[in-house]
């Protein structure tokens, strides 16, 4: 569908029901959470390997795992990302191999904290450099299970 919204630019709705349109101004509404990320350290606004940034495109695991829903899929590519990851919803967390993905958590913290009666899965990934005290590479706090 094809109007112009009462604006003097272009708008289109997708099936699915994004809409992007400019020219007064750029707007952009993406209602469904992906269910799929793609996280790539060279991934920019204007290169994100044909994924929507800051949708479904990010540069760090992070914002990947934030923006995907319960239940989806981040998929993290090779590189060394400096990080301490935050997990609290189910997911699978899947790199390009334990020697091409590694992720730092530069001895701040764990690496990754799992939190929650949630159901993760990391493979494919080296994590390194977590704070012993806090758990080393991998904390799960509750019920979750890896």
């Amino acid at each position: 569908m094809i109007d112009t919204n009462g604006h003097s630019g272009l708008s289109i709705t997708t099936v699915a029901g994004y809409q992007v349109f400019d020219n007064d101004g750029i707007y952009s509404s993406f209602p469904n959470v992906p269910v799929a990320v793609w996280v790539d350290g060279t991934y920019t606004a204007e290169n994100s390997g044909g994924h929507i940034w800051g949708y479904n495109a990010f540069a760090e695991i992070q914002d990947g795992v934030d923006a995907v829903g319960d239940g989806g899929t981040v998929d993290v590519a090779a590189g060394t990302f400096n990080e301490n990851v935050y997990v609290d919803k189910s997911l699978d967390i899947v790199g390009a191999g334990a020697a091409a993905t590694i992720v730092d958590g530069g001895a701040a913290d764990s690496v990754f904290f799992v939190n929650g009666d949630i159901d993760v899965s990391i493979t494919g990934l080296t994590l390194q450099n977590g704070a012993a005290a806090d758990g080393g590479g991998l904390y799960v706090q509750a019920d979750g299970s890896m």
